[in-house]
């Protein structure tokens, strides 16, 4: 299966009524395994995002989005280089 296909099957899910309902749901099991189980949903809709046009509203929301998802993980590699 191709990235494309992929990416449009996880962009079907998170937009059907049951993707939404296991979406939501993740929100608590994700703050209580200190983020461990992370929702996909959210990073497709970041993926969505990125497709518009960097001008737009959207599309600079997504790449402010974006920065924020891979500050935790910056985080994380400056505390374990600490060490």
């Amino acid at each position: 299966m191709t990235p494309d296909q992929k990416f449009a099957i996880r962009t079907w899910w998170c937009q059907s009524c049951l993707g939404q309902l296991a979406s939501s749901a993740m929100g608590p099991i994700t703050g209580l395994s200190g983020g461990l189980a992370q929702n996909c949903c959210v990073l497709n809709a970041i993926e969505l995002g990125l497709q518009q046009p960097a001008d737009s509203a959207v599309g600079a929301a997504a790449v402010i989005k974006k920065d924020e998802a891979a500050a935790a993980a910056r985080r994380a590699a400056v505390r374990y280089l600490g060490t």
